[in-house]
């Protein structure tokens, strides 16, 4: 197991940082504007979607999560909250709270560029 573990293999869990992903996501973050301080990998598009949601509420502090009504993001419980087939999430109950889905390429109109 010592030995599996020093090999740092890429399809194992990683609860530290490992050498060569903390040079990766520095050289991401410093290609990136400066309001991109962090980075963030995941194992795999659930994680990742699930990451965005905790990321999303912390930083705008809204427990509010707006998904496109045709999206697929994933069979976790946080994905499913936000996937839009509905054959998906029945029978599971209750999800989460705060998931509200709208059309795609719905686009509200203070986010919408200056014509």
């Amino acid at each position: 197991m010592h030995e599996a573990l020093d090999m740092d293999l890429p399809n194992l869990v990683q609860l530290d940082a490992a050498l060569l992903p903390g040079l990766l996501a520095e050289a991401l973050v410093a290609r990136t504007h400066d309001g991109i301080q962090r980075c963030f990998f995941s194992n795999s598009g659930a994680e990742a979607i699930e990451a965005a949601i905790k990321f999303s509420r912390y930083a705008t502090k809204r427990p509010r999560i707006l998904h496109a009504d045709h999206g697929f993001h994933g069979l976790s419980l946080g994905a499913l909250s936000l996937n839009g087939g509905r054959e998906f999430r029945e029978g599971f109950g209750a999800l989460l709270p705060g998931c509200h889905e709208v059309p795609s390429g719905y686009r509200p109109a203070r986010a919408r560029a200056p014509t």
